[in-house]
């Protein structure tokens, strides 16, 4: 299974296109994982303070922590517990190939722009606030 996507850096005007190549069964599991993740109602559902959790560290003391204080909610649980663990397993396995290729920044903003309107609306207003900085250190330099 064949996927990509582009990234770009607004300050250095720089552009690069990502391919991944995934087995068809590492590319769903992938997905579907990053789907349930991403859902925003296992962020609600809260753990309580009243189970403890045992945590040894290296040198061997003891920590007691509530689920709460070490977890926090369902969500921040399954991405450490659940989706991390399988997101290194698709990525280490040696079964995926990743390649970078370079592209042109206004090529691509110009390809993308209506495409992708809230991302590039993000990107200008990047844009204007590192022009800012860029007229700030040149004045004050």
């Amino acid at each position: 299974m064949k996927s990509w996507t582009y990234a770009v850096n607004s300050y250095y005007k720089t552009a690069d296109i990502y391919v991944e190549i995934l087995p068809r069964r590492l590319y769903y599991l992938e997905k579907i994982v990053e789907y349930f993740c991403c859902i925003r109602i296992l962020k609600w559902i809260k753990f309580p303070s009243f189970i403890n959790y045992t945590y040894k560290n290296k040198d061997g003391s003891i920590e007691i922590y509530t689920l709460k204080e070490w977890w926090g909610d369902l969500g921040s649980w399954f991405h450490c517990v659940i989706h991390s663990p399988i997101f290194d397993y698709v990525y280490n396995s040696g079964r995926c190939k990743t390649f970078s290729l370079p592209a042109d920044y206004e090529l691509l903003k110009g390809k993308f722009k209506d495409i992708d309107k809230e991302y590039w609306e993000r990107i200008i207003e990047s844009e204007k606030e590192d022009e800012k900085d860029r007229i700030e250190e040149n004045t004050l330099g």
